[in-house]
């Protein structure tokens, strides 16, 4: 079963929302380390980058409205990710206590859903919401969206 371990941490910690302190640069070599370590069951991950490079897209009445920074003002941020296949929970929740984080840190486990969106169910439930699907992908994947009107 496929779980994705989120990592969540005080960015301050690290230099604050720009990210840009010497303890990223550590906590980055003990990820590098670490990494390897889970061998097939890693599937994937990454570190994001801190919360002042972060844009919101909100829903409501209707809409939708853009925001910079992240949905929530809270202590800890979502700082990076795994990608993990492992037997079970016990496996993820095994996986998760080894991961380096800073003190106060926090790991979320989440299962992901089964099933996958093939790109025509994609491109329906973009059409079904009044999206273009490729224009989605490409505001996903860019690293700092344009503006969109609802």
């Amino acid at each position: 079963m496929q779980y994705v371990l989120l990592i969540y941490e005080d960015e301050r910690i690290y230099g604050g929302p720009e990210k840009n302190g010497p303890a990223l640069q550590e906590m980055i070599a003990k990820h590098m380390a670490f990494s390897p370590t889970l061998g097939a069951a890693r599937k994937g991950g990454a570190g994001l980058k801190g919360t002042a490079s972060a844009t919101t897209v909100r829903a409501g009445n209707g809409n939708r409205t853009v925001h910079d920074g992240p949905f929530a003002e809270t202590k800890e941020q979502l700082g990076g990710y795994y990608l993990v296949d492992v037997p079970d929970l016990d496996a993820a929740i095994a996986i998760a206590k080894r991961l380096p984080l800073s003190p106060g840190g926090a790991v979320e486990i989440r299962p992901l859903l089964r099933g996958r969106m093939s790109g025509a169910a994609l491109d329906h439930t973009a059409r079904a919401a009044g999206c273009d699907a490729r224009r989605s992908v490409e505001v996903f994947i860019s690293p700092r969206p344009a503006r969109l009107s609802a």
